[in-house]
C-alpha cells in the first residue's frame, strides 16, 4: 500500500513539473517577444528622442544669443530687467 502511494505522488509530482514546463516555455516566449519589442520600435524611438533632443539644443545654442540681447533691451526700455538667459540649462533671475 506504501509503494502504491509513492508511486501516485510520483505521478502527482511529474504531472506538476509538466505543467511547470509548459508556464516556463510560454514566459520564454513572452519574453522574447518583449526583447524584440525593445529592440526593434523602442530603440529606434529613443533613437529619434535622442537627435530631436540634439537638433533642439543645437537651434535653442545659435539662438541663445541673439534672443539674449532682444531681452536686455526690451528689459531696459520697460525699465526693469527680469531675466537674461546664462546658458542652455539656465534662466539668471535679476531683481
Amino acid at each position: 500500500m506504501k509503494l502504491y502511494l509513492i508511486e501516485q505522488r510520483l505521478i502527482k509530482i511529474e504531472s506538476e513539473l509538466s505543467e511547470i514546463k509548459q508556464i516556463v516555455l510560454i514566459m520564454n516566449q513572452n519574453l522574447e517577444k518583449l526583447s524584440e519589442t525593445i529592440d526593434n520600435n523602442l530603440s529606434k524611438e529613443c533613437r529619434k528622442m535622442g537627435e530631436h533632443i540634439d537638433f533642439v539644443e543645437s537651434i535653442y545654442e545659435n539662438v541663445k544669443h541673439p534672443l539674449n540681447f532682444i531681452c536686455k533691451k526690451v528689459n531696459h526700455l520697460s525699465g526693469e530687467e527680469k531675466s537674461t538667459i546664462k546658458n542652455s540649462h539656465h534662466l539668471v533671475y535679476k531683481k
